[in-house]
């Protein structure tokens, strides 16, 4: 393990401290008394995280405290999109994963994102914590398939431990998951798709991540807005495009995300009284409205004319929806990846 005090004054500290203990700030004090300075422990093995453990972790930020959440969303951001220019697919629906690998921009990024360990969630808008929780999500699924392959996520179970415990970020002193990125933060803490509650269509069987008395509860959105379900992507091929979000533009963004994948992946046939959907729309229904007629009326602002027109004029026809077929589309598993 080595100390690197801001890119200066390296000395090992190999003797002092375990690879997967976090030292407490009165340890690293007591060996390096100088608080002008933030210490970074960093390990040797950036590369190779064991299935389950944090992935930023690699070395302890401290014991300074980190910068205002929002000065490190925008640089992790601003890496991010460094990141994406390079090995992000024009229409944003492939990654060039084994370049990433390769590409010391991107193990530059993981070293960054040990900030997040004293990031504070506290003083962030609604705005801007949707933004940071949308970013680092898309980002973390990305680092996460780099280190541990796609082997995990080609199966059901694995792709359950993969949102579930393998993709993780130490955020403020608490682990996140991707489930908790996407169900406890942006959707208000509310029950995971794969939850029995969700599973039978009768949500509030089913609680969600964020247990009462858990710090983490302090930090959701509420209300969720659905369209954070197509600005989330999970790796597979049949996920909207990666984007980037950022607070100050943050309706626009989500409004564009909402029209494109709506756009493209929305089928109507008025003849036949039939919609077709992402499975999105059935895994996460209780977001996007209380029944079938709300959910399809979600749906028109974010319609071309066409498409709008055609459902405009079923519902017309039939408010309630009760003769209206819908029918959720196979989702596509495939790693999203450009190799």
């Amino acid at each position: 393990m080595m100390l690197d005090v801001h890119a200066s004054n390296v000395a090992d500290t190999s003797c002092l401290f375990e690879d997967d203990k976090q030292p407490s700030a009165d340890e690293v004090a007591a060996v390096f008394d100088d608080e002008a300075h933030s210490y970074a422990l960093r390990s040797e093995a950036v590369r190779a995280v064991p299935w389950g453990a944090a992935l930023n972790t690699h070395f302890w930020w401290g014991p300074a405290a980190a910068r205002p959440a929002e000065v490190v969303a925008e640089e992790l951001r601003g890496r991010i999109l460094a990141l994406y220019d390079k090995h992000l697919s024009a229409d944003g629906r492939a990654v060039s994963y084994a370049a990433l690998k390769q590409d010391l921009e991107f193990w530059e990024y993981v070293d960054a994102t040990a900030e997040l360990q004293r990031v504070d969630l506290s003083p962030l808008s609604r705005e801007s914590l949707m933004a940071f929780a949308i970013n680092l999500y898309n980002a973390l699924v990305i680092h996460a398939l780099v280190v541990h392959g796609p082997q995990q996520y080609n199966s059901t179970t694995g792709r359950v431990g993969f949102f579930q415990k393998a993709s993780k970020y130490n955020i403020g002193g608490y682990d996140y998951v991707l489930d908790d990125l996407e169900n406890g933060i942006l959707r208000g803490n509310s029950p995971a798709a794969s939850t029995i509650g969700m599973l039978l269509k009768l949500p509030w069987l089913s609680k969600g991540p964020f247990k009462a008395g858990n710090p983490r509860a302090q930090h959701v959105v509420r209300p969720l807005d659905p369209r954070i379900h197509f600005a989330l992507v999970c790796g597979a091929k049949s996920c909207p495009p990666i984007k980037l979000y950022s607070a100050a533009t943050l309706e626009e963004g989500l409004a564009a995300a909402a029209d494109t994948f709506c756009a493209s992946d929305v089928e109507v046939d008025a003849a036949a009284k039939k919609v077709r959907l992402s499975k999105i729309f059935s895994w996460y229904f209780p977001d996007f409205g209380a029944d079938k007629a709300a959910r399809l009326r979600f749906l028109l602002p974010h319609l071309p004319a066409d498409k709008q027109a055609s459902l405009q004029q079923l519902l017309a026809a039939d408010p309630a929806a009760q003769g209206i077929s819908v029918e959720h589309k196979p989702y596509d598993w495939t790693i999203n990846a450009a190799e």
